[in-house]
């Protein structure tokens, strides 16, 4: 498994900063301006480009980073 965050564009990380604080897709999408649509492509481009399994995969390693 690879986890480069370098690999990752300003506004994924803060979506994955978020993430790790517990906030849903719902309110990041309120305080980013963003539909949840938008949010969810993110979060998915984010876990293709970090390969790893799923969300739940993404949210540990968010807060074992941000956290």
């Amino acid at each position: 498994m690879h986890h480069d965050l370098a690999k990752l564009s300003y506004r994924q990380k803060e979506i994955v900063r978020l993430l790790a604080e517990n906030w849903s897709v719902e309110a990041i999408a309120r305080r980013l301006s963003l539909s949840n649509r938008t949010i969810r492509g993110h979060q998915q481009l984010t876990i293709s480009l970090l390969e790893l399994e799923d969300e739940t995969a993404l949210i540990e390693l968010a807060k074992s980073v941000y956290l």
